[in-house]
């Protein structure tokens, strides 16, 4: 598109096609900065369909940024849980406190201050920036890349500085004479509607004449993807020691995935192989300040995560009550991070999806 009368076809053609073809979500009708932002930040990594009923809670229980600032991390993990990518969470927390302390709870009202916020980068500071402010500003996410590589042919895999500085410049000019937002919403509902991932529908596009790819049969083949690595596998061994009032959870704190939510006490190993009796009774008796406990056989599950394999086998441990005690399962380990939960409190902790299926398989309601 090096000639102004491209940019005026292609600029025209979306316009049309997104005032042809709505898209409501609870979010498109805000100009509220707040709100934008917080349902960019779900919608990263998630599908619509997942996203919204978590959006629709999320603005629900923290109506403001400063209401959100004011949450614990791990309330805000708790209300996050399924979602996945929980860095997300921590960083939407940060992110809202900065705004309240730095920014008297407004948010910034331009690229350039917006991208400083923690967890916030090029296309979120765009999205809100154009949706909320009305900045002249280009959103590059996945499907606007996917519109581009394959009208334009760009052979590269798009990830280097050079090509988006290209698609930035190609966009800057394509948006002139338009509504910011408006053509921000229409080229990324193109993306997701019309020129999708799998097999779009090019006899309909209004852009098939011009583009590209369509036109040297390659829509299939842009745009490149760089080869993936293949996951790391990990093996992780959970006693999940329990009494009939609670069960034993691990508060996982370190730098790696999960940080900031719950499991059980953990060993991860160079395998799946189940551990032997004696392991597993020495284990146990290192934990609680009892003999009488009940193993039952192992269960064993896998979640599957964007670089990771995590297999686990989980052991059931029933811990008899002890006479005259009002805590049947008492802690010889107890530390910040190993401790006792009574049931009725195991709603108030994030879990991961894997940890959280284990209870519903088990009958331990979350």
């Amino acid at each position: 598109m090096a000639e102004d009368g491209a940019f005026t076809f292609f600029r025209e053609s979306l316009m049309a096609w997104h005032f042809e073809n709505p898209r409501p979500l609870p979010w498109k009708e805000t100009d509220d900065p707040y709100k934008i932002w917080i349902s960019e930040i779900i919608l990263q990594q998630t599908r619509i369909i997942q996203g919204i009923p978590y959006y629709e809670r999320f603005v629900k229980k923290y109506p403001t940024v400063c209401d959100l600032a004011k949450a614990s991390e791990a309330e805000v993990l708790k209300d996050w849980q399924g979602l996945g990518y929980n860095s997300r969470a921590r960083n939407l927390r940060k992110a809202a406190i900065t705004v309240c302390e730095d920014h008297s709870g407004y948010f910034p009202g331009t690229y350039d201050d917006l991208i400083t916020l923690s967890g916030i980068g090029p296309y979120t500071a765009a999205a809100i920036a154009s949706f909320a402010f009305g900045e002249r500003v280009p959103v590059i996410d996945a499907n606007v890349i996917r519109i581009l590589c394959r009208y334009l042919g760009i052979e590269e895999v798009p990830v280097g500085r050079n090509v988006r500085l290209q698609m930035e410049s190609v966009l800057n000019d394509a948006m002139m004479g338009a509504d910011p937002a408006e053509f921000n919403q229409a080229i990324m509902n193109f993306g997701a509607l019309q020129c999708t991932p799998g097999k779009p529908d090019c006899a309909a596009c209004p852009l098939s004449d011009t583009c590209y790819a369509y036109n040297t049969d390659r829509v299939g083949e842009l745009p490149k993807t760089r080869k993936r690595k293949p996951r790391r596998e990990r093996f992780f061994h959970y006693l999940v020691l329990k009494s009939d009032e609670g069960v034993m959870i691990h508060h996982r704190t370190k730098k790696d995935i999960w940080e900031g939510m719950y499991d059980f006490p953990l060993k991860e190993l160079e395998s799946a192989l189940p551990l032997k009796l004696k392991q597993l009774n020495d284990w146990a008796v290192s934990l609680v300040n009892t003999e009488k406990y009940v193993l039952s056989d192992p269960v064993c599950d896998t979640q599957i995560l964007t670089h990771q394999k995590i297999s686990c086998v989980f052991y059931p441990c029933t811990v008899k009550s002890l006479p005259g005690s009002e805590t049947p399962l008492l802690e010889k380990a107890r530390t910040e991070e190993i401790f006792f939960v009574a049931n009725r409190n195991l709603h108030k902790f994030a879990v991961p999806k894997i940890i959280d299926c284990y209870f519903r398989v088990k009958s331990i309601l979350l």
